[in-house]
């Protein structure tokens, strides 16, 4: 009588030596060691491209001119101008003094109604300083809101007067507080950092038109100027406005 575990015994074939068992294929160990080479270099193309994009130039200047600032903003070096200028960006200076000029605000003369629902826009407001506005005060005319009127930065200058000396605009400027304006590029600018003495010079000059060597500017002559550089009928000037007039007559 022969019991069930004897004929599983008899019937299970003898184990091969190591030397005799089959081995893997020589063509897929190659095709899985191709897979895993090509799988990493992928990852560092991608890696390389994103790096690249953080640190290119042409977007934040060199990488190696400043660490990085508040905000993730980038901190300027003595090259840093230099390589913005290069780079045919904008300028640290011209973005000390359009953070100075311009309004978070822009009223309407007129209010705009939407097709849709009827309702009027009596002004555009935006997080950042955006435009220069061309007058110097508007009323602004809200159909659900008490009648208000907002006055523009440029004009708190001037005081009550309707002219202002270059020494008194000189000192009245600093006074106007420095936000970071819609339209640059980030860069490490603080409120107390000032715009240089060259820049404020060509500054004057282009405000005061043709009476630069009269010693005084006028409300006038300042919103003549003004509205030349709009592209939007005389309404306000916008960054791109601005750096294309400023860098025409520095």
């Amino acid at each position: 009588k022969v019991s069930c575990s004897t004929m599983m015994a008899a019937t299970t074939p003898p184990a091969l030596p190591s030397s005799s068992r089959p081995r893997r294929s020589t063509s897929y160990l190659l095709g899985l060691n191709f897979l895993l080479v090509s799988t990493i270099g992928l990852l560092s193309i991608v890696s390389g491209r994103q790096a690249a994009l953080r640190l290119s130039p042409a977007r934040i200047g060199l990488h190696r001119s400043g660490g990085i600032g508040q905000y993730g903003r980038i901190c300027r070096s003595a090259s840093t101008r230099e390589v913005l200028a290069a780079a045919g960006m904008e300028t640290p200076e011209l973005i000390k003094i359009f953070g100075r000029l311009a309004d978070k605000e822009y009223v309407l003369e007129n209010v705009e109604k939407t097709a849709a629902s009827g309702y009027g826009f009596a002004s555009y407001i935006s997080a950042r300083p955006k435009w220069i506005v061309c007058y110097e005060e508007r009323k602004v005319q809200s159909e659900d809101l008490a009648e208000r009127t907002q006055q523009s930065k440029w004009s708190s200058m001037f005081g009550g007067s309707q002219t202002i000396s270059k020494e008194d605009f000189a000192k009245k400027f600093k006074e106007l507080r420095f936000s970071f304006p819609l339209g640059p590029g980030f860069l490490d600018i603080r409120p107390s950092d000032y715009p240089s003495e060259e820049a404020m010079n060509a500054l004057w000059a282009a405000l005061s038109a043709e009476n630069s060597e009269a010693g005084e500017l006028s409300k006038e002559d300042l919103q003549k100027t003004l509205k030349q550089w709009s592209a939007d009928g005389g309404e306000t000037v916008q960054w791109e406005q601005f750096q294309d007039s400023m860098n025409k007559i520095g």
